[in-house]
């Protein structure tokens, strides 16, 4: 959730993975899951389920 959140905020896989101390290849894993789990084609699509969901709030 917080992936999503911080990207929702409009930061980039590389400000997410030093916000979150992870690497940037571990952020495109976890964009890569989601992607899978929820059968959608690109992170955009992801925050735009997230926002519609009550999941982040703008």
């Amino acid at each position: 959730m917080e992936t999503i959140r911080l990207f929702t905020e409009g930061q980039s896989n590389k400000s997410i993975d030093e916000v979150l101390r992870i690497s940037e290849k571990t952020v495109k894993n976890h964009w890569s899951k989601m992607l899978a789990k929820l059968k959608l084609a690109d992170p955009t699509q992801i925050v735009l389920k997230a926002i519609k969901s009550g999941w982040v709030a703008l």
